[in-house]
């Protein structure tokens, strides 16, 4: 066995592939340099202030070109030369500069994510067999699969072609639902954490109580400091990273400058009322407290209402998880996950039922309602040899299609892939706004 599994060469992008990296043909315009084109996955992208910011981290790295970042899909996407540093180097750089987290996007072959018993990390560092392009740890237990499926199917690498049967990991969902699903709850966490900080606060110094300035003062100065640092702390790395390393003055600096002005200006004015020489101004915990909840709640409605504005366009909901395998004669059946499918199966489709990947038709006759997919209003006539397509409906009779495409290279994979090229484009006017308000 050998870690390069060998040359794919895809002949519709001009791009040769070795082992586990992409090269595309001479680019005339870059001077005849040979560059490959990579996708990060960002984790932490909450505004357009930050992608802006990881736009300027990447635009100023040697050997980038063809740049663009989208804060909707948490991607970013780049053409990089043989004159850069290793992709490895500029992850690394970008996440010092910006505190993102980056991963990098396999765009080759079809992935699998396997459930391993001993330690992934050291599964992963064994020979490649034919066939397999990469092999990355998602987690401890976890392992993610890359491989050629001209050369060997999904269901040939589960059941031994690493000498052991492995076991099928957990579908998981698309990094950008993935990662804004995570970054709500964390906004909602920290929301009520502060919001619950700051009520007791507001009491203390709005409620009609008895006057106990030096222990109701006390109470409110522990809460806020547990806001100042729990909370608003989240605050400081970023801005100080981006002034440092971007030169870009964010909103967050300017929320980290205000309450940190009103909690210290706080202190300062209880240890003057604790030493008997109260100011004029007393001090105003409630100030900053409520400040950094209310730009919270602000964040979590913005994070929420961007996470379903992501998941309304996802057409990726369309893809089915399981489907019947069968053969030719539409015997033999048997219930699979649909990323078990491989060239050169069939499957049977019942009535209203989604049809669970691009295929043709061998045995039956139905009608299948394409609605969601193309627009059709009324369902279409299908017989043997007629094509259906992913995500569609079989309203009718039971059919058995001979695939055609896998899972994830069907339709709905080539719709979603133009679906999100189109959330990298912006018209003029937004760039203006986003300029302005960075």
């Amino acid at each position: 066995m050998s870690r390069n599994p060998g040359t794919v060469t895809n002949r519709f992008r001009g791009t040769t592939r070795v082992g586990a990296q992409t090269k595309t043909d001479t680019d005339i315009e870059k001077g005849g340099l040979i560059a490959q084109h990579v996708s990060l996955s960002i984790e932490g992208l909450t505004c357009t202030s930050c992608e802006t910011k990881l736009f300027r981290a990447l635009h100023g790295i040697p050997g980038v070109h063809n740049l663009s970042a989208s804060l909707v899909v948490s991607k970013a996407e780049f053409d990089l030369d043989d004159s850069a540093s290793p992709i490895d180097e500029i992850i690394k750089a970008v996440e010092k500069s910006t505190g993102f987290s980056c991963k990098r996007i396999n765009t080759e072959g079809q992935e699998l994510d396997v459930l391993i018993d001993g330690d992934a990390k050291a599964f992963a560092e064994r020979d490649y067999p034919k066939g397999i392009l990469q092999l990355s740890a998602v987690d401890k237990r976890v392992l993610r699969i890359t491989f050629d499926p001209d050369v060997v199917g999904a269901r040939a690498v589960l059941a031994g072609i690493f000498g052991t049967r492995l076991r099928l990991a957990a579908c998981r969902t698309s990094p950008d639902l993935e990662n804004g699903q995570k970054h709500v709850r964390e906004t909602a966490w920290f929301t009520l954490g502060s919001a619950a900080l700051t009520i007791p606060v507001l009491v203390l110094a709005w409620a009609p109580i008895p006057p106990r300035p030096i222990a109701y003062g006390s109470v409110s100065l522990a809460l806020a400091t547990a806001v100042q640092v729990l909370i608003a702390g989240r605050f400081y790395a970023s801005p100080l990273r981006a002034l440092i390393f971007t030169r870009v003055i964010e909103m967050d600096l300017l929320i980290v400058l205000s309450t940190t002005t009103a909690y210290v200006f706080s202190i300062v004015a209880f240890a003057y009322l604790v030493m008997g020489h109260p100011l004029e101004t007393g001090e105003f915990f409630e100030t900053s407290t409520l400040l950094v909840t209310l730009v919270m709640l602000g964040r979590l409605v913005s994070a929420f209402a961007r996470q379903k504005a992501v998941e309304s366009v996802s057409i990726r909901s369309l893809q089915v998880q399981t489907t019947t395998l069968g053969d030719v004669d539409g015997r033999n059946d048997e219930e699979i996950d649909a990323r078990l499918l491989q060239y050169g199966d069939h499957f049977k489709v019942a009535p209203d039922s989604r049809i669970a990947t691009d295929g043709i038709i061998v045995i039956g006759a139905t009608e299948v309602d394409e609605s969601m997919v193309t627009g059709e209003a009324l369902p279409i006539d299908k017989s043997p040899g007629s094509p259906v397509i992913a995500g569609s409906i079989n309203t009718s009779g039971v059919i058995v299609v001979r695939l055609t495409k896998l899972p994830g290279n069907n339709t709905i994979s080539t719709i979603a892939a133009m679906v999100d090229e189109a959330k990298f484009q912006k018209p003029k006017t937004q760039e203006m706004v986003d300029i302005v308000a960075g």
